[in-house]
């Protein structure tokens, strides 16, 4: 494995290699460990074992750690987890920032810019692809298919209502195509207020009671 990125993770209290690189490294054999962990989707995993003072190289340096291994499909991007024991270990120092952060090694030091992951981050959080899409960001260039829905939902199938003759003060208006959800307004609004009412109660259609069963907090057993 000649070059491998990391991902400097100050939330994590191990040092994390997934069973793959293990394997594709050829290290010596692991030590058995009793260690669970939990991870962010609340299950429970144990790991393989635990890799003693692999030595990892940043730059120039060789800083000794030991790292746990876990049977998980990992960021191909950043396949290893390097937590607080391995920054405890290079006296890392994090500038946020300059966006730098500096490993030291007696009387040498090593910094290393994090501007790339900084842009990568902002282009995700402003959904722009464009800053470094090439280099941080290829599975966004993949083309992406629209598939219609093949099945309409029964929220979104319009109810059958028999339209009974109103007084003269009231009439119809319909929220869908041909006719369909029907609502009662009132006959004397003008195109304007009819429009902005119409509008309204399309975001609301839900919250609108076509027969009784729809209306909440009503048992349906007693609706005939």
């Amino acid at each position: 494995l000649d070059n491998c990125l990391a991902l400097a993770d100050l939330g994590a209290s191990i040092n994390l290699m997934p069973l793959s690189i293990w394997k594709q490294l050829r290290l010596p054999n692991l030590n058995e460990t009793k260690m669970v962990l939990e991870l962010v989707d609340r299950t429970i995993s144990k790991p393989t074992g635990v890799a003693e003072n692999v030595f990892i190289k940043v730059g120039k340096f060789y800083f000794p750690a030991d790292l746990v291994i876990l049977d998980f499909v990992a960021d191909p991007r950043v396949p290893l987890i390097l937590g607080r024991p391995f920054l405890s270990t290079a006296h890392a120092l994090i500038d946020v920032y300059e966006g730098e952060i500096t490993l030291r090694h007696d009387d040498q030091s090593l910094t290393l810019k994090c501007e790339g992951d900084i842009l990568m981050l902002e282009a995700l959080l402003n959904n722009d692809p464009e800053p470094l899409s090439k280099d941080y960001l290829p599975t966004l260039h993949r083309e992406l298919k629209f598939i219609e829905p093949k099945t309409q939902s029964k929220e979104d199938e319009p109810p059958k209502v028999e339209l009974k003759e109103l007084p003269s003060h009231l009439e119809y208006a319909f929220l869908g195509n041909n006719r369909e959800w029907p609502v009662i307004i009132a006959k004397d609004l003008n195109f304007k207020e009819k429009t902005d009412l119409i509008n309204v109660l399309k975001t609301r259609k839900k919250a609108i009671a076509w027969k009784l069963t729809d209306i909440k907090g009503i048992d349906p057993e007693f609706c005939s």
